[in-house]
């Protein structure tokens, strides 16, 4: 794809790293539907019992 695709990528994914870093350091807590979505992987991963894990009740 060249160079420039490269590049377009590379900006694409800093741009997601970049908000999403944004989100966490405001404490902007998980949606209903996340909340409900992703039960399961943040009970395995123990991200609820992080003392920072914030999230609206599903």
């Amino acid at each position: 794809m060249g160079g420039e695709a490269l590049v377009d990528v590379a900006a694409v994914v800093a741009n997601f790293t970049m908000m999403t870093r944004i989100a966490d350091g405001t404490g902007t807590p998980l949606d209903r539907g996340s909340v409900e979505m992703s039960v399961d992987i943040r009970r395995e991963l123990g991200i609820d019992d992080f003392v920072s894990a914030r999230h609206v009740d599903a």
